[in-house]
């Protein structure tokens, strides 16, 4: 579990065990109904929060997998680079994972709009872009991209920082996206409304990959 979620939880269990007390002692209806409240809300952080254990997968030289769960909206060529962007529900576990083995170049908030997460304004959302470098000198982009529910982003890297796939990138609050900048030349492989999973699923190859699809 994030440890925000952690967080969180620990403050809504106290509330309830307040809450719990009160209703013991005064044994008012408005008690239990706020009490009842405050456990559903328990129970939507646990499901939230929630960070299953996987085992990221080791692809062919020269694929990119996926940072995040979610849904594909679709895939384009922004300023010269091709970009796949994932549309994060409610339902969708929230923490992003490093999609390559890289190393951290930079990272930086930008925008400040709130645009729904499904929508092609939320490209100007509030947004944290991380920049990696490839072992073969590629750049590859992941931004995290709050939506009108989500305001809030949360990164702990710095630049110089070693990733491997699978390890943790940060958390976007509700509903969210991430976009994908793939290298110049870089081939999209991610089909529009096609689920995909973190380092498990293939969104992309580079220019200079053998492989197959």
């Amino acid at each position: 579990m994030a440890v925000a979620g952690r967080r969180l939880l620990i403050r809504e269990a106290a509330a309830a065990a307040v809450l719990l007390a009160l209703a013991w002692f005064f044994a008012r209806p408005a008690l239990g109904a706020l009490l009842v409240i405050t456990a559903s809300a328990m129970g939507f952080t646990l499901f939230f929060f929630r960070e299953p254990v996987f085992e990221p997968d080791t692809p062919e030289s020269g694929f990119i997998l996926s940072p995040s769960y979610g849904t594909v909206l679709g895939s384009a060529v922004e300023d010269g680079r091709p970009v796949v962007r994932i549309f994060l529900s409610v339902l969708d576990v929230h923490a992003q994972y490093s999609p390559v083995e890289g190393r951290v170049l930079r990272t930086g908030f930008h925008g400040s709009a709130y645009a729904a997460a499904f929508k092609k304004e939320a490209s100007a959302n509030l947004r944290n872009r991380i920049d990696i470098e490839l072992p073969g000198g590629e750049e590859l982009g992941v931004e995290q991209i709050a939506g009108s529910i989500a305001r809030r982003i949360s990164c702990p890297l710095k630049p110089g920082d070693g990733l491997e796939p699978g390890d943790r990138l940060g958390l976007i609050y509700f509903g969210s996206q991430v976009a994908v900048f793939l290298p110049p030349g870089a081939e999209p492989l991610a089909r529009p409304g096609s689920r995909v999973y973190p380092c498990r699923t293939v969104i992309g190859r580079l220019n200079n990959s053998d492989g197959g699809n």
